[in-house]
């Protein structure tokens, strides 16, 4: 006889859990604020070099994009028989 899966289980008392004190919103702005103040970050000319290399890696790669994507194009409309 196939034995009940249930069978020697004991159940689990049901625990109350403790409510959650809702925090005051200004206190985490205000600390969020204060981590804002502790955090490094780049000076002007740095985030301009930043910021241009990203954008010329942005275009470089859709450049790539855009090449491989109109060569394939070009070579399947050629292999079916296209214009």
């Amino acid at each position: 006889m196939a034995k009940n899966y249930f069978e020697g289980k004991t159940e689990k008392k049901q625990v109350p859990r403790e409510k959650k004190k809702r925090r005051n919103p200004f206190r985490f702005f205000k600390e969020v604020f204060l981590e804002l103040k502790k955090v490094s970050w780049p000076s002007r000319k740095d985030f301009i070099t930043l910021s241009v290399a990203v954008v010329a890696f942005i275009v470089i790669l859709a450049a790539i994009i855009f090449g491989m994507d109109s060569g394939l194009s070009r070579g399947l409309s050629v292999l079916i028989g296209g214009e």
